[in-house]
């Protein structure tokens, strides 16, 4: 029964009653009731409405000064955000903080946590990385509309009453088998762009809850964690038993240019800005991992393209050539991981350091034969790590051994797995960093061939 049945309801029950009213005096109450049953309806969709407490958001930092100066800075827009649209103060999280996980930016580790303190009260789990931007008042409206839009979908769906939740940012599919996702050609699969945020409702975060419960961890099955967007919408997917993606153009991948943009999107990537003077290429060392099958092939594309913009690029080798020219540290050629030849090379950089040799040297990049970079854009990069001289401090694409795992004991709880940074596209390392690991005592390989990232 609405409340239009209800207020009319009413009025005939007086006339019923004996309680005889004029016309006049019958349209002045009827009026007077439908108004307020107006403003009882405005009342119920305001409360129903989203509100900025309603979500929870996580931010993806990490503890150096770059990323966490980041973080606190979207972390003060969304509260200030929150104050200006005169709504409840809305919880966020900061990772570096907050989780202290190894593995917590492949997300899945730390969600019972987060279910444990919110499971009950929040609406969405909002994910942002720190150089992502947020208009919240957008946001709330986004996730509203498409909250509304899949439960129409989902109403007329054989499987209704089965509800999996859902998830929302902007989604990418790839378009052919890619080794970072072992060739997986299941074109059904969509993940999010990390960089654009994403957001999961309750309803997923239970059924999630109740899926590590049950089965435990992907990190309990596979010992690398590579791409954790990927590896995420993987185990949601939960090979079609779960919930797909949903994609909004809303969560933008470049930042709005002009006011009508700006309204469209709800998040988009900052662009990158350096952190202060950009240091000249002298400053940096290039240490390009060959060997003699490639010098003919992978050398010249090098020397074509970024390789002319170094100042102080060596080719390292099994075999000297003169030509190119190469440096040969008299390490074998290994078919898998080069570690070895990998503490070979930073010995010999870490003497030409002492031997005043590479004195202005700030920086070494370890690169493969098949790396393609912009020095121009790295030199940009490092100036955001330059405040880390009496510090070890290693630059480069993350992934993760062990790390997609439940901790054990109680807190602080023991961790077994660690992160490191993967040498396919490159590792930038600062002068302590090379300091460290030259020293015999810090690193002992395995074996020759075992993987020198790792």
């Amino acid at each position: 029964m609405t409340a239009e049945t209800i207020v009319l309801n009413f009025v005939s029950t007086m006339a019923f009653q004996g309680i005889f009213l004029s016309s006049k005096q019958n349209s002045s109450l009827l009026v007077f009731l439908l108004a307020c049953n107006a403003g009882l309806n405005y009342i119920a969709a305001y409360s129903m409405a989203l509100q900025s407490h309603d979500i929870v958001f996580v931010i993806m930092s990490q503890e150096e000064s770059y990323h966490a100066k980041q973080a606190l800075r979207l972390k003060e827009s969304i509260v200030q955000q929150a104050q200006a649209t005169q709504q409840g103060i809305p919880k966020v999280y900061l990772f570096h903080e907050d989780f202290l996980h190894p593995g917590g930016w492949t997300i899945l580790p730390i969600i019972p946590r987060l279910h444990k303190f919110h499971g009950r009260s929040l609406s969405w789990l909002m994910f942002l990385e720190p150089s992502t931007e947020v208009n919240l008042p957008e946001l709330l409206k986004e996730l509203m509309r498409i909250d509304k839009r899949e439960k129409r979908l989902k109403n007329g769906l054989a499987n209704e009453g089965k509800n999996q939740g859902m998830w929302v940012g902007h989604g990418l599919i790839d378009k052919e088998p890619t080794i970072i996702h072992h060739f997986l050609t299941d074109g059904k699969i969509m993940y999010p762009h990390f960089s654009a945020g994403f957001a999961m409702d309750k309803i997923l975060l239970d059924k999630l809850v109740e899926e590590i419960e049950e089965h435990g961890l992907p990190g309990e099955e596979s010992d690398f964690s590579i791409d954790a967007s990927h590896e995420l919408a993987l185990f949601i997917w939960n090979s079609g038993q779960g919930v797909r993606l949903t994609h909004s153009e809303a969560f933008c991948l470049t930042s709005p240019q002009d006011k009508a943009a700006n309204k469209s999107c709800v998040t988009w990537p900052l662009p990158f800005k350096a952190c202060g003077d950009v240091k000249s290429p002298e400053s940096v060392y290039f240490a390009v991992k060959t060997c003699s099958k490639f010098h003919h092939d992978r050398i010249p594309v090098i020397k074509s393209t970024w390789g002319k913009y170094a100042a102080h690029i060596n080719y390292f080798s099994d075999v000297e050539d003169p030509v190119i020219p190469t440096i040969n540290l008299g390490i074998p050629n290994t078919e898998h991981g080069h570690c070895d030849k990998t503490k070979a090379i930073i010995k010999h950089i870490s003497e030409k350091i002492k031997d005043q040799d590479l004195i202005n040297i700030k920086w070494v990049v370890l690169v493969d034969d098949d790396t393609i970079l912009s020095v121009s854009r790295l030199l940009s990069l490092l100036t955001c790590f330059e405040n880390y001289e009496s510090t070890p401090k290693v630059v480069g694409e993350r992934y993760g051994y062990r790390v997609c795992q439940q901790p054990e004991g109680v807190f602080p709880f023991e961790f077994h797995g660690y992160n490191y940074a993967t040498g396919g596209g490159g590792v930038a390392l600062n002068r302590k960093a090379i300091d460290v690991l030259s020293k015999p005592e810090t690193c002992i390989c395995p074996a020759p061939d075992a993987p020198d990232d790792m």
